[in-house]
């Protein structure tokens, strides 16, 4: 949201100019990228994990978590690179709002009864 509401990219850029323009003007951009590199990485370590402890439930939700993380991280490439459009930001937090439904679902289902 930070950068959704405090980076403006200039109207001018190019098609595929604002990867260079925004890590060489912003930090949060970088830091953004960085964190959805991270969480891409950590979705793939979550499948590994379920199919390790052999969930069925598990696996179906990190591996449809994953699966919005991924759209989400396409979502942000595209962005950077063929147009700030508002269609793919909104694509962006929405891959991200529904990855985060899924493994609070898988999380709900897999756990424990205590």
């Amino acid at each position: 949201m930070i950068v959704n509401l405090y980076v403006a990219f200039p109207d001018q850029l190019p098609a595929g100019s604002a990867w260079a323009w925004s890590f060489a003007h912003t930090a949060i951009v970088p830091l953004h990228v960085a964190l959805g590199t991270v969480i891409l990485v950590l979705s793939l370590v979550a499948i590994e994990l379920a199919i390790w402890a052999e969930s069925r439930a598990g696996a179906l939700s990190v591996g449809a978590g994953f699966a919005c993380v991924a759209v989400a991280y396409l979502a942000g490439m595209w962005f950077l690179t063929y147009g700030q459009s508002a269609l793919s930001s909104l694509v962006m937090a929405l891959g991200f709002i529904t990855a985060c439904a899924s493994y609070t679902a898988g999380l709900l289902v897999t756990r424990p009864d205590r």
